[in-house]
């Protein structure tokens, strides 16, 4: 099939032609203008982030397939949102809406490199050749002869090849650990719900924490026994998803893991280590709030000059489009005085996590009812705890927000920044922060 197509020289992208018979939307476009309004309007956030990803990053090498009709002009036969998108970039004003025009028109402002005024493309004029690359490209995984998408745990290996932070990190470095001590994991195993399994009740359980990429427990055997008894559970089928979906299921579960294996929840005020360290390297447990170290007494978390801790795990994505996200993290986490100015933290605050929350809807296509902050951020909660982002007592407490009775809640943000009854204070912003900060985590990850 390869040797039936060749490559162009570089095109111009005004030249080249979008199929009016697009297969995603067969039968519905009959003019250049129609293909382009079926593009966008199909899915407008989809064709921004392609825009960017180009004026950011550069055009994909994945081929553009053109052939020439019976005019001679080229038509775009795979990748007709790639050149939808070049297009706007080219000349925003073939967008009717100023709307969408302006969105074009600021990432061409923002472009960190040159946009392509020209591609060079695939040229076939053999129809069944082009028809049966679209097959194997766009048809699925056709027997392993179409496209095969990674599955979640080969996505997580790329993640941690290549540095990024990875939704199912603990349950990667709990596999690691557990082929170190040679334990044979499948390469299809269910990563996703391992990394459901462990919820805060599990973590406790068994005297665990992972930070930074770094799995520490109090009872080293207990953690291994355990894991290895639930990998082996999960990998052989034994164990699914619809076994450990609720907390209950997931603590009657662990339960019997437990009792199986004749093992006792870890000591919940023993010192914690990294795997494979030295106990002895720390005999003392960290300190409680409100304990005394040296004879002076700790702050409370809450009591801070900055909204954002200085080792807050939220990192913000550098991609572009989420400048004002960046400037309002960089300004509460290293330049307002929250007991200074709370009025002025509770807006951006109430701001950010609109952007925050904007950013995951967006990446993740999470449909919304209501154009609303209140179900913005429950339903990118829900989404995140359908796949096993953030566990049953987390979902409680982004939940409870809903409710205009909680000081913690998107009301008492609605009222700070418009009610002249309310005034935010240092402690509550604080505290408020540190109630909702995994749900911020995971909108960046």
């Amino acid at each position: 099939m390869r040797e039936k197509f060749h490559t162009t020289q570089p095109i111009p992208v005004a030249s080249l032609k979008l199929d009016i018979d697009n297969f995603r939307f067969y039968g519905e476009l009959s003019t250049q203008k129609s293909c382009i309004h079926a593009v966008l309007d199909d899915n407008e956030e989809h064709a921004i982030a392609i825009a960017k990803d180009i004026a950011t990053v550069g055009l994909t090498p994945m081929p553009i397939v053109v052939s020439k009709n019976e005019q001679g002009d080229y038509i775009v036969r795979d990748g007709n949102r790639r050149v939808t998108a070049l297009k706007c970039l080219n000349n925003p004003a073939i967008c009717d809406e100023e709307r969408l025009k302006k969105r074009f028109e600021q990432i061409v402002k923002t472009a960190t490199i040159a946009i392509p005024s020209a591609v060079e493309c695939l040229e076939s004029d053999d129809e069944d050749a082009i028809l049966n690359h679209m097959q194997r490209q766009q048809g699925g995984l056709m027997n392993g002869v179409g496209h095969k998408d990674w599955n979640p745990t080969n996505k997580a290996n790329f993640d941690l090849h290549r540095g990024d932070k990875t939704q199912n990190a603990l349950a990667l470095n709990t596999l690691e650990y557990l082929k170190t001590k040679g334990m044979k994991i499948d390469s299809k195993f269910p990563i996703t719900n391992l990394q459901r399994f462990f919820d805060a009740n599990t973590k406790q359980v068994l005297g665990i924490s992972f930070e930074n990429g770094v799995i520490s427990c109090s009872d080293e055997n207990l953690f291994y026994e355990v894991a290895r008894r639930v990998a082996e559970d999960m990998g052989s089928g034994k164990r699914d998803v619809n076994s450990i979906r609720l907390t209950d299921d997931k603590r009657r579960y662990l339960d019997e893991v437990l009792a199986d294996l004749d093992k006792e929840p870890a000591d919940p005020n023993a010192p914690k280590v990294e795997l494979g360290g030295d106990p002895a390297s720390k005999t003392n447990p960290a300190p409680t709030k409100g304990s005394r170290v040296g004879g002076r007494k700790t702050k409370a978390a809450w009591d801070r000059k900055r909204l954002i801790p200085n080792k807050t795990p939220v990192e913000i994505s550098t991609e572009g489009g989420t400048e004002r996200a960046q400037n309002i993290f960089h300004e509460l986490y290293r330049k307002i005085d929250v007991r200074e100015a709370p009025n002025g933290a509770a807006v951006l605050f109430r701001l950010f996590i609109e952007l925050s929350t904007e950013y995951y809807i967006s990446r993740n296509e999470i449909r919304i009812k209501e154009d609303n902050l209140m179900t913005k951020v429950f339903s990118a909660a829900k989404y995140m705890h359908s796949c096993g982002l953030i566990d049953e007592e987390e979902f409680q407490i982004m939940e409870r927000a809903k409710h205009s009775n909680e000081i913690i809640s998107t009301k008492s943000l609605h009222k700070w920044v418009h009610s002249e009854k309310y005034h935010p204070n240092a402690q509550t912003l604080c505290t408020f922060w540190d109630e909702i900060q995994f749900f911020l985590q995971h909108c960046w990850e």
